[in-house]
């Protein structure tokens, strides 16, 4: 869209300016693009410390454990204030930064559903991070598909017999990696991944089908050195993209003690977890 500098003379001043706001939101929307959020929950690492209740230290910028996010065990990972942190210089401003020890996983898994994805959509995964050592940071995408093995199976002294695929266990499908060759301050990026998937409705025979119904984006280090993530970014884009809105928000509640602290009286406790 083009305005002349006769037609910009011509018009009054008020006309003059409503032209200009126009031209300027028509530029903007232009570059908007759909599919251009970050599918991840909690993408800032925003976090409660509950250490100096737990050990009596008054250290309240760190945490063992991120809303959103899994690991085996807490303090597998710790996660920092961004601006408490000396061991990194971050490419932008943040709100956190995740430490992952040696030889331990930082994940998030959402169903497709939720993150309004289907089978043949592609994604991509941008995460920024530093590392001592080369390839240290590794990110992943796991296509998460029902087992739909072949055969049956029993559990004696149960005599009954069941098709191996009614188990409904959540398995590993296809798998997507990338990793970074620098040392230091580096980005790791996986780009134009495809959501893997085909079901066949049939309760009665198991089938070869990556029947894909949810993703898990991963986080490993298989080194003997800490390394450093912050700012990671799912988005439904052929090349990885950073620094988007967040599609979902991250809960500002929780809705439901679970029944064990209720019987327990340790509600306060399961809050702190």
């Amino acid at each position: 869209m083009k305005i002349s500098e006769n037609m910009m003379r011509n018009l009054p001043t008020m006309p003059r300016i409503s032209a200009l706001v126009t031209l300027i939101l028509l530029t903007s929307f232009s570059n908007i693009s759909l599919g251009a959020e970050n599918l991840l929950l909690n993408a800032d690492f925003a976090f409660h410390s509950f250490d100096s209740s737990r050990t009596g230290a008054p250290g309240t910028y760190r945490s063992g454990a991120v809303p959103c996010w899994n690991s085996d065990s807490y303090g597998d990972i710790e996660v920092w204030r961004s601006t408490r942190t000396t061991q990194l210089r971050m490419a932008f401003p943040v709100d956190g930064v995740v430490k992952l020890r040696p030889g331990k996983r930082f994940s998030q898994f959402a169903l497709l559903s939720e993150l309004g994805l289907d089978h043949g959509d592609r994604v991509s995964l941008s995460v920024h991070g530093w590392q001592s050592k080369p390839e240290a940071l590794h990110a992943a995408i796991h296509c998460m598909r029902l087992d739909n093995q072949s055969g049956t199976y029993s559990n004696p002294p149960d005599a009954r017999v069941f098709p191996k695929h009614s188990r409904g266990e959540l398995v590993r499908g296809p798998s997507y990696t990338a990793t970074a060759a620098e040392i230091g301050n580096v980005r790791v990026k996986l780009e134009n991944v495809e959501v893997v998937g085909k079901f066949t409705e049939n309760a009665d025979r198991s089938n070869d089908e990556p029947n894909t119904i949810g993703l898990l984006i991963e986080f490993t280090n298989n080194t003997s050195e800490d390394v450093w993530l912050y700012a990671p970014c799912v988005s439904r884009r052929p090349l990885a993209e950073e620094r988007l809105t967040a599609m979902r928000k991250r809960p500002r509640c929780i809705v439901a003690f679970p029944a064990q602290c209720k019987n327990s009286g340790a509600a306060s406790h399961c809050i702190s977890l």
